[in-house]
């Protein structure tokens, strides 16, 4: 199939298939990552399921997610997950 390609379309494939590669590799070094991909795949149903289900009830109700951090802080700065003074 790659014999079908010109070669501007070959080195574009060979750009897009580089940058899909070390995206990968930069996820992967990332230790939660690592650790929610050796769940066991029940586990990892449900997480994904209940996800899902949150993320489509945000919608519904024309709400944005947030982080725990962020739904029990009333006042939170852009650098940090801590609370803040007021």
């Amino acid at each position: 199939m790659l014999f079908l390609l010109e070669k501007n379309e070959l080195e574009a494939l060979t750009k897009q298939l580089t940058i899909k590669g070390l995206v990968t590799i930069f996820y992967l070094l990332n230790d939660d990552n690592i650790r929610l991909l050796q769940l066991p795949r029940v586990l990892k149903e449900q997480i994904l399921t209940a996800h899902q289900a949150n993320s489509a009830e945000a919608l519904n109700n024309n709400k944005v997610c947030a982080s725990p951090e962020a739904e029990n802080s009333t006042q939170l700065g852009l650098t940090s997950k801590h609370k803040k003074a007021v």
